[in-house]
């Protein structure tokens, strides 16, 4: 978002919009930003994606994503409203993807919705649907997904990594792909490990 990268400059920030982060340096970044994009790369290729943000970024940097909620029904006009979606996203990939590039998830929720600070119509409309949304939020959560951390009345979902470094600058790898994933479905499920 050209707008965006403005505002940033303007405000002294050194910003660029680019479609291609492997012509950075390794630690270039602290913040990577990367709103409605992850859902155009295919499955198969999104990990090799936050690999490379996590490459730019330096140690402690953060990367931010928005895209369609994969765990809610009112995800899908968004998901589907465009035929260059290839991605659908939700928690458990999140949670997944976290795992395997050993970067660790700071925030996934939905996206702010500030009641004041609009006209009287939105006011009242947000009013309503803000403690309604978040009643129908509980009552899900609690009675279909009570281990799951969904954000079911979100059309969209915010992401937060912070990238994770060894002292040499080379991305961390504790256990590998395959533990951590394990790992996650223990987590995820509440399953204990096989002794």
């Amino acid at each position: 978002n050209e707008g965006l990268v403005r505002c940033a400059k303007e405000q002294g920030y050194s910003a660029v919009n680019c479609e291609d982060v492997s012509g950075f340096d390794d630690d270039t970044f602290e913040l990577v930003v990367a709103f409605d994009v992850i859902e155009h790369i295919r499955e198969g290729e999104l990990y090799g994606f936050l690999l490379e943000i996590k490459r730019i970024l330096r140690d402690g940097g953060h990367f931010i994503a928005r895209f369609p909620n994969g765990d809610s029904p009112f995800g899908l006009p968004y998901q589907n409203g465009d035929v260059t979606h290839v991605t659908a996203i939700g928690s458990g990939k999140v949670a997944f993807f976290a795992a395997k590039s050993n970067m660790e998830m700071v925030f996934l929720g939905g996206e702010a919705q500030p009641i004041g600070g609009t006209c009287l119509v939105h006011f009242v409309h947000r009013l309503i649907a803000v403690p309604t949304k978040r009643i129908i939020n509980c009552f899900v959560k609690n009675i279909f997904f009570p281990r799951s951390n969904i954000e079911f009345c979100a059309a969209n979902l915010t992401l937060i990594y912070k990238a994770r470094k060894n002292n040499d600058g080379s991305p961390a790898c504790r256990s590998g792909p395959i533990a951590a994933a394990a790992s996650y479905e223990r987590r995820r499920y509440g399953a204990q490990p096989h002794s």
